[in-house]
């Protein structure tokens, strides 16, 4: 899976991303995008190179998290909190 550093997208194509997805981005994002085709099963390469590219995000998030000295307690209390403050958002 293929990402683009956000500082990189020319300004007009960036601001066609942000309002397709509703949303400013951050110059130290990335966009990770990923297309597929609904009833459709990927075959076990794409699915191996999917698990590959999501246990490496998870990896550089660890060590992110290891770096400013944050437990995984409470690391899991801020997903927790935002993953709440999006539900409700979503609900109004």
């Amino acid at each position: 899976m293929e990402s683009i550093n956000v500082k990189d997208i020319q300004p007009d194509k960036r601001q066609w991303l942000e309002s397709s997805i509703g949303r400013h981005l951050e110059d130290n994002q990335k966009i990770i995008i990923r297309v597929i085709t609904p009833g459709v099963e990927p075959d076990q390469k794409t699915r191996d190179e999917a698990i590959d590219s999501l246990m490496a995000l998870a990896h550089k998030g660890t060590r992110h998290r290891e770096s400013l000295a944050v437990s995984a307690e409470e690391a899991d209390v801020a997903v927790d909190e935002a993953t709440d403050v999006l539900r409700s958002r979503k609900a109004e």
